[in-house]
Parts: structure tokens; C-alpha cells; sequence
């Protein structure tokens, strides 16, 4: 059976059962994986496409999203996230939507595009040889028709088996559901499986077990040797573990299978695991942990779900127009001097082999256009302990490509840009007008400075040149300005010099750039990749000036 016994906490794969800080337990109960919190909060789930909430009377008239506002009055469901009645369920579902997923869409746009049947075939659907026996009067759930209304289940289910188009089965989850709700209601359901309709076995179960109809949910764990803690439940179809093996998860294996608790997470037998900070690793086998370490190269890190030592990434700097920076660090703010300034170099070196470089970007004024206080990048010079290299167009670098000292440093072109790489890892491209990328490599985690800053993971301050700490970008920028004689130049721009817009012009010009972050545009599928806000941000600004 395909294990389907482990979550994503945090991003990080873990099997069950597992108890979180704040009294948060998930454990398996029955065929459904449940979410307890210690405030009353029950959530299930069967693992395939069956989700139950459950919350206290304290949250009365103090809920809202697809479940609705729980004040007992059905006709406002259909509350919107701004608080407003929605005018239908698609509507409401587009709402609450809380992901971009390429290729989804807001339900049916009108009535002649959801699925549906002839009515022929939806005669056929509501037999009970599909999904009538739901709601016959002297079928398996009579005695429930008088607890749960069995007709929103019955029109449901012969929806999706239309949806479906009668597909073998699809009409089986349904009857389950129905059956689940009653005997969880203490109404006894006869059985409705037979080896010619929803045969039992064909549902999906775990290895060393057996089919109950109406079975003990509560099952000993390989955590205690003991049902889980107050799993007090009436009877449900299930799945049980035979005599003589224990869950493991949402496995049934014999006693001297079952793995191990470490700090309130279970791991199986045999699995070998690396602690939250990587400085043990340990194996599940009497529970054996060893120290360790990722080096001074790696960082610890989850990496497809998975903790593990891997090597220190790059990272890329970005100068684009007037001049929108993204540091190292992902950070993005303006900063519109018209100056010479280091925008990357080594730092905090001692002790260290790493190499000394420096990158510096030469601004001017944006001359094509009548908006003042705009600049772009006219030159890029990295400075090495060998080399000054400065990529230019019709400067003294026209003979590319070429390298430098036997190959510690290569110049080409890439593109429509211009590039400089060195053998210890450093990039740098340039168009020779807009755009600029500084890539370093992982090993320079906290040891650059300079407009692209520090390489450090934090985000909010900005480095000096003394190493003191600022939150304003203008003194920032002006602090790593490198003088330059005979050149006047100037710091950036405050309050009314900074170009703007006026609310006409804003307004037209959120509807050209809009297209960047429209949900159903051609960037759509980049959305979950890179967010589209910072570029929007961008070309909203540099839009004035290019239209001019």
C-alpha cells in the first residue's frame, strides 16, 4: 500500500504520530489522519479527498471562509473575505482563494460549462445500482434519514458521478461518507458492500489488516503498545490490524518493527534522520545519535522536504533602471544616486582564504527622458588583486572573449550582456545600459558589504562602511559612494524632487503594467515562482519616465 502516513510540519516531512509545542497533536485514527489542538480545534482527513472541521461552541457566530460564519443561520453562507454576501458558491470559493495554482479555476462560469448529465443518464445515476440507495426508504441507512438529511448526500453524489461521467466506483465514496456520518452519529448502518458493488476489496488499506464494517478505530500504537489517549469513538468502517501487530503510522507491523519517539516524533525503524540544528545524526535503531556537523561550506537546511547538510548557495544581486536593487539577501528597496558606488565587495575576511574583490557601479543621469532625478548604470568595474576589469562597449575591452591570468578571470559575452567571471565563483553581467547582476558564491555568506549587502539572511538594516547599521537607504547609498574628481553628481533624491505621477496617469499606468501580476495573464504560471509585486513595483515607477 502507498504509505500515506506522513505530514509536512513546517516543510519538513514527518511521519506520524507527532505531538507540536502548544499541544498540537496529529495522529491516525481509523482511516483518517486528525489534527487535534489542545483549544478544541478537529481536523481530519481520509488521506484521498474527504476533509472534516470541527471547532468549539466558543467559536459561535466567530468563523468565516468555505465552512461559513457557524451562527446557526444557513442563509448568509456565502460571506465574502471584505465581510459582503457573495451571490453564489463561486463566488465565495474565489474569495477564500489563498494560492495561485497554474491551470485552476473559480468553479464553472455559467451553468452551460459545469458538468452535467442528460436525463437519461441521471435517472440511471439515481438508482441503487449507483447512488439511490442513500436515500431508499428500505435501504442500509433508513435509520440515519431521520438524524442527517440523506439529500444533499444523494444530490451530491450523483453530481459527481455525472462530473465522472459514471466512472466505476466514483458513486462508492459517497455511500462512505453517508456511512462514516451516521455510525459517528451512533446510528447503525447495515452493510451495503457486495462483491459486485463497491467490493471492499478495492479499497485501499494497509498490509497485515483486516475489513470491519463497523471496527474499533482506536488502535494500539507502536508509540505505547496503546490506543492513543482518550480515543474514546463509536464504531466506523475500517481497516484494524490483525492479532499480534501494531500502527506504525498508517502501517500495521509485528512489535519488533515498530520504530521510535524522539522528541515527540515518531520515526520508523531502520530511519536515519538529522536533528533541527544538523549536530546529531541519528538512527532509529535503539535510537543511536552521533554528533555532527555540515562544515563551514554547508548550511543545514530542508531541501525537498528532507533536513540536510548542502552546500552554501549563491547569491545574486540586482540592479535594474533607476536604480531598483535586490541584494543578496532578496531585499529590495530604490536608491537613485547618480554617483560612483561600491555596490559589492569582500568583507570581514580575516581568518578566512577567501579572495578580495570589488565591484563597483558608475551612474549617470537617465538622458532619455525629460524626467529629472532618473539614473542608470554607465559602467561596471570589478577590481581584483590582478586586474581592474571594466566591460565596455567602445572602451578598451573590444577584443572578447579573453581571460586573464591563466584563466582566473574570463570575459564574454552572454547574451545581450557582457560578463566577468573568476575561478573562486564571482559574476558579474552587465547590458551596458539597465541592467546589473552581482552572483558570489555561498562562501561569502557574511562577508560582503557594499550596496548589495551583507549576504547575512537579515533583512531591514542596511550596513556602513564603519560597520555601523542604518534604516534610511539615502544615507546607506551616499555612505558607499566612491569619489571620484572633477565629477558632480548627486545622492538620489527627497520629497518633491523624486519624480512622480499624478493620480490620472497612475491610474493609466497601473492598467499597462497590470498585466505583470494579472492572475489569468500570460505571467500567471511565474507567479508561485517569483512574486510579480516587486516587478510591478518597478515598471509602475520607471513608466512615467519611458513615456514621456
Amino acid at each position: 500500500m502507498k504509505n500515506y502516513s506522513v505530514f509536512q510540519i513546517n516543510g519538513e516531512i514527518t511521519n506520524l504520530p507527532v505531538k507540536l509545542k502548544g499541544n498540537i497533536t496529529i495522529q491516525q485514527i481509523g482511516d483518517f489522519a486528525e489534527i487535534k489542538t489542545a483549544f478544541g480545534l478537529l481536523v481530519s482527513y481520509d488521506w484521498v479527498s474527504t476533509v472534516h472541521a470541527k471547532v468549539p461552541s466558543i467559536y459561535a457566530d466567530a468563523t468565516c471562509g468555505l465552512c461559513g460564519n457557524n451562527n446557526y443561520n444557513p442563509k448568509d453562507d456565502l460571506q465574502l473575505k471584505n465581510g459582503t454576501q457573495g451571490g453564489s458558491p463561486e463566488e465565495l470559493g474565489k474569495s477564500w482563494r489563498v494560492a495561485e495554482i497554474p491551470g485552476c479555476v473559480d468553479g464553472c462560469k455559467n451553468d452551460s460549462q459545469c458538468p452535467s448529465c442528460d436525463i437519461t443518464q441521471k435517472e440511471k445515476y439515481e438508482t441503487n445500482k449507483y447512488c439511490g440507495l442513500i436515500r431508499s426508504p428500505t435501504g442500509p441507512f433508513q435509520q440515519c434519514h431521520a438524524i442527517i438529511n440523506p439529500e444533499r448526500v444523494f444530490q451530491n453524489c450523483v453530481y459527481d458521478v455525472c462530473l465522472y461521467n459514471g466512472k466505476k466506483g466514483a458513486w462508492c465514496n459517497h455511500l462512505r461518507r453517508y456511512t462514516l456520518q451516521c455510525q459517528r452519529r451512533g446510528v447503525n448502518v447495515s452493510q451495503w458492500r457486495r462483491e459486485d458493488f463497491c467490493p471492499k476489496s478495492k479499497m485501499m488499506h494497509p498490509d497485515n489488516s483486516h475489513y470491519e464494517h463497523c471496527g474499533d478505530i482506536c488502535h494500539a500504537t507502536c508509540e505505547n503498545g496503546l490506543p492513543p489517549v482518550d480515543c474514546k469513538r463509536p464504531c466506523e468502517e475500517t481497516w484494524v490490524c490483525n492479532a499480534g501487530f501494531l500502527l506504525s503510522g498508517r502501517q500495521c507491523v509485528p512489535f519488533d518493527q515498530c520504530g521510535c519517539m524522539y522528541k515527540n516524533k515518531y520515526y520508523r525503524k531502520g530511519q536515519s534522520f538529522l536533528t533541527r540544528d544538523c549536530q546529531q545524526n541519528c538512527t532509529c535503531n535503539g535510537m543511536n545519535c552521533q554528533p555532527h556537523s555540515c562544515g563551514p561550506y554547508a548550511n543545514c537546511v530542508l531541501r525537498n522536504s528532507i533536513r540536510s547538510c548542502q552546500p552554501l548557495e549563491n547569491a545574486t544581486c540586482t540592479i535594474t533602471g533607476d536604480p531598483h536593487y535586490k541584494n543578496f539577501d532578496n531585499h529590495h528597496y530604490d536608491f537613485q544616486g547618480t554617483c560612483t558606488y561600491t555596490v559589492a565587495e569582500a568583507c570581514h575576511l580575516g581568518g578566512s582564504y577567501l579572495k578580495n574583490f570589488s565591484v563597483v557601479v558608475e551612474n549617470e543621469k537617465w538622458t532619455r527622458t525629460d524626467t529629472p532625478n532618473l539614473s542608470v548604470a554607465k559602467l561596471v568595474a570589478v577590481e581584483l588583486i590582478f586586474c581592474r576589469c571594466v566591460p565596455q562597449l567602445n572602451g578598451a575591452l573590444t577584443t572578447i572573449p579573453f581571460n586573464l591570468n591563466d584563466g582566473q578571470v574570463e570575459v564574454f559575452q552572454e547574451g545581450f550582456h557582457y560578463a566577468i567571471t573568476t575561478d573562486f565563483g564571482l559574476k558579474v553581467t552587465y547590458d551596458t545600459v539597465y541592467r546589473v547582476e552581482v552572483t558570489v558564491p555561498g562562501t561569502y555568506m557574511g562577508k560582503t558589504c557594499g550596496l548589495c549587502g551583507s549576504f547575512s539572511n537579515k533583512t531591514g538594516e542596511y550596513e556602513l562602511p564603519d560597520g555601523k547599521k542604518t534604516t534610511d537607504v539615502k544615507t546607506f547609498g551616499a555612505a558607499w559612494k566612491v569619489p571620484v574628481s572633477s565629477v558632480v553628481c548627486e545622492d538620489g533624491c527627497t520629497g518633491d524632487q523624486c519624480p512622480k505621477c499624478d493620480s490620472v496617469q497612475k491610474e493609466d499606468f497601473e492598467k499597462d503594467c497590470g498585466i505583470i501580476k494579472n492572475s489569468k495573464g500570460p505571467f500567471a504560471a511565474c507567479h508561485s515562482q517569483l512574486n510579480p509585486e516587486h516587478y510591478y513595483r518597478d515598471l509602475l515607477f520607471l513608466h512615467p519616465a519611458h513615456s514621456t
